[in-house]
């Protein structure tokens, strides 16, 4: 049975002595759920950010001090190494017209979805080169459990696949009083309590929800509004967001001069 999906208005604080007003993203065409949607919600608090180009980012994956990145750019789509301090190791342009998406590491490499090709590449984690490509929908975010890949679709739905070969195992829609109306975009996977969990934003907007993959059900939520509150005038979507080492530490990025690592804290 598939719970109604739930979701709260947030905002988060730190404790600096002069805390800025967190405000939403100007641009959003997504409206505020409502207090009676809520399970469990989470504060953000933003606990570190490095420097950025202002490429339109489109995926994160962490992979050791590193960050794996799709892109786009003036000049197409690509995908990158970012290290720590922000600097870009690594790029790779697609150079097909394609546009990068959703990045899932597994195994045997990187799974380097595409937003509007119907392709997905897999790729050496390191040199970023591509060692096959395969046919499959579109992957607006992905992200890796251990044990199966997750994809969005640009809709409500999750898709489970196998981390091999990327055949579909099966997928669930996200539905209840205000998720199911909403498109799925940047996925992190994430244990809790021993199960998988996924973070999905919501495409167009600073949301984010906490889904079970296996029952469609939401869980948690959280505003990233306050990355805003960080930097005054920052415009624009969060495109982006990856899991860390570090429990309920995230990094989001979007068309930004910075990215930000972010801490949801449920019930905070």
């Amino acid at each position: 049975m598939v719970a109604a999906a739930v979701v709260a208005v947030l905002s988060a604080c730190d404790a600096r002595s002069v805390t800025p007003v967190a405000q939403p993203n100007p641009a959003s065409s997504v409206s505020s759920p409502q207090v009676r949607d809520v399970a469990q919600v989470a504060s953000a608090r933003v606990v570190a950010l490095v420097g950025a180009d202002g490429s339109s980012s489109r995926a994160l994956v962490s992979v050791g001090s590193e960050l794996l990145e799709s892109v786009d750019t003036p000049v197409g789509s690509a995908v990158r190494a970012v290290a720590g301090d922000g600097r870009v190791r690594l790029q790779v342009e697609l150079g097909d017209g394609t546009r990068a998406g959703g990045l899932a590491r597994v195994p045997a490499g990187l799974w380097q979805f595409t937003v509007d090709g119907d392709v997905a590449v897999l790729r050496d984690p390191l040199t970023l080169w591509e060692i096959r490509r395969i046919r499959v929908g579109a992957g607006w975010g992905a992200c890796s459990t251990g044990e199966v890949v997750v994809q969005s679709d640009g809709t409500n739905r999750l898709v489970t696949r196998d981390p091999r070969n990327l055949v579909e195992l099966g997928s669930v829609r996200i539905t209840g009083h205000w998720v199911a109306a909403q498109r799925l975009a940047g996925l992190a996977c994430v244990q809790v309590e021993g199960r998988p969990q996924v973070w999905a934003l919501v495409a167009g907007s600073d949301w984010v929800v906490r889904v079970d993959p296996g029952r469609g059900v939401v869980t948690a939520v959280a505003s990233l509004a306050r990355i805003r509150a960080e930097k005054v005038g920052l415009g624009g979507a969060i495109g982006a967001i990856a899991a860390t080492s570090e429990p309920d530490v995230f990094w989001v990025s979007g068309a930004f001069p910075y990215r930000f690592k972010v801490r949801l804290v449920i019930g905070s």
